[in-house]
């Protein structure tokens, strides 16, 4: 027996509501993913190893001729910045040097209120734009 115009018409609306809702949380959780990066400052040590492993291999590949150094060392420098990479940011993400040492990172409290929402902003660009031309 098919269902009343009605019904059919709630239950699409009921199914689209919940997807949207399915969505915002989605996006909820990967901002505080990337809040709790920056709290934890796994994006300082990110930067910070890419720099210095950037300037080893640069120093490494500029002085190994002007020593006869074979290349396979210089390899096996580029290996291991890479490999170091995913372990430097995983100890970043659970340890902090503090001035009484390497402790472990608390976690973050929980909200004793929900955040406050943010209005949106008004288009600053799309204001400007025309104005230039």
């Amino acid at each position: 027996m098919p269902l009343p115009q009605s019904q059919v018409i709630t239950f699409r609306w009921r199914l689209r509501s919940q997807t949207i809702i399915a969505r915002s949380r989605e996006r909820i959780r990967q901002k505080q993913f990337f809040v709790e990066l920056k709290r934890r400052k796994v994006y300082r040590v990110a930067v910070a190893y890419i720099v210095v492993a950037w300037v080893l291999i640069q120093v490494a590949t500029q002085v190994s001729p002007y020593l006869e150094i074979p290349t396979w060392p210089v390899r096996l420098l580029i290996f291991a910045v890479a490999l170091g990479f995913p372990i430097a940011v995983i100890l970043a993400w659970a340890y902090d040097i503090t001035p009484a040492g390497i402790v472990r990172t608390a976690d973050a409290p929980a909200p004793s209120r929900p955040l406050p929402r943010r209005r949106p902003c008004p288009r600053k660009a799309s204001q400007f734009c025309p104005s230039l031309i």
